[in-house]
């Protein structure tokens, strides 16, 4: 029963945060909304998630971290090629040390991964196309920090066998057990507890 208490306060506050956002509102509302839009996420509480990351854009349309959520939001509810459109202008935007470069690019990925498994046929044009675009989006973090960007690595690793055993050619300058190497290795310096 707590669960479900929780999940509907979660609920309600989203819904009068949204309501705020629709009038007047101050700047604590808004930074409740976005933090609020990042707990809907955790709870997997998605359609309560777009109406508020919705809500936020309105108001602040160049917060990276909304539009990255709100992305998010719409790849777990089947929209990946609508989460796309949203993420390439805002990845090419932003430097690739920016701290959000790293999450959108590797959302990128995790798009058009989905594209690839939802497809009938893995060995089609379109899902072929699908998964060089999810392993080059893993990649390019992975590239510019490999310590740092372990899940990215993971990705890549598990997208790069796939096509290997599918017969599709990508990035064939990458192999997976060097991939799996410089993982093992980076994983290894980072404390167990934060693993």
């Amino acid at each position: 029963m707590a669960g479900a208490q929780s999940v509907d306060e979660l609920r309600q506050r989203a819904h009068d945060s949204r309501r705020r956002l629709g009038g007047l509102f101050d700047d604590a509302d808004l930074e409740r909304a976005k933090g609020l839009v990042a707990e809907l996420r955790d709870a997997r509480e998605y359609e309560f998630m777009g109406q508020l990351a919705e809500a936020v854009s309105r108001v602040d349309p160049k917060d990276v971290t909304n539009r990255r959520l709100y992305a998010q939001c719409l790849i777990e509810t089947g929209k990946a090629t609508v989460a796309i459109e949203l993420l390439k202008p805002l990845s090419r935007r932003l430097a690739v040390g920016h701290p959000e470069f790293a999450e959108t690019t590797g959302l990128l990925g995790r798009a058009y991964k989905q594209i690839f498994f939802d497809a009938g046929d893995k060995t089609g044009a379109a899902a072929r196309d699908a998964l060089r675009q999810a392993i080059a989006m893993y990649r390019a973090p992975l590239d510019h920090d490999p310590d740092g960007h372990t899940w990215h690595g993971v990705n890549l690793l598990a997208l790069l066998t796939r096509a290997r055993r599918l017969g599709i050619k990508a990035a064939p300058d990458l192999q997976p057990l060097d991939i799996a190497r410089r993982l093992v290795d980076a994983l290894g310096r980072i404390p167990a507890d934060q693993r």
